[in-house]
């Protein structure tokens, strides 16, 4: 009787820890870059800027003066720090990206994603239009100035013409 009642207690434990391992603790990525991983990312205020690694261009608002596009090729290490990026946040989950607010402002940001890697293709958007933003689009935004700063350091984006005006 006492073993009956060792091995149900031992069991049920084991259910309950087995349990625990919820699938959400699981990154969806591999560690490993795969060799089809691309993206884009088009954002902004009218989300006219764009980094698009499927054709290898980088798209420029120029507000007023509409958009000026230039080819630009990541490196292999460039890929590779950005897919880190994108693994330690675990792009391809399921992000909570829309904050509840009673707060609004105008005019604000919006970017589109599309994210490729072992022939899956995931796509998403959000906007900084709630004036909270969740964990998950902070993460984004600093993902998105990451690529920036990378392509920004480019000699094909320096030849780009200025932007002119603003948007109010």
């Amino acid at each position: 009787m006492k073993r009956l009642r060792i091995f149900a207690i031992l069991l049920s434990l084991t259910i309950v820890l087995v349990g625990c391992d919820h699938p959400d603790n699981v990154n969806t990525m591999p560690e490993k870059m795969p060799d089809d991983f691309n993206f884009s990312v088009r954002f902004g205020i009218t989300s006219k800027n764009e980094v698009n690694t499927f054709d290898s261009t980088v798209t420029k608002d120029l507000v007023v003066n509409g958009t000026a596009k230039a080819t630009i090729r990541l490196s292999e290490k460039e890929m590779t720090d950005i897919y880190n990026q994108m693994r330690e946040i675990d792009i391809l989950r399921d992000l909570k990206l829309v904050a509840r607010s009673n707060c609004y402002k105008t005019p604000y940001s919006e970017d589109f994603w599309k994210v490729q890697l072992n022939a899956q293709a995931v796509m998403f958007d959000w906007s900084d239009e709630a004036c909270e933003m969740t964990e998950n689009a902070e993460k984004l935004k600093q993902l998105r100035q990451f690529i920036l700063d990378i392509v920004k350091k480019k000699p094909e984006y320096k030849e780009l013409p200025e932007a002119e005006g603003g948007y109010d």
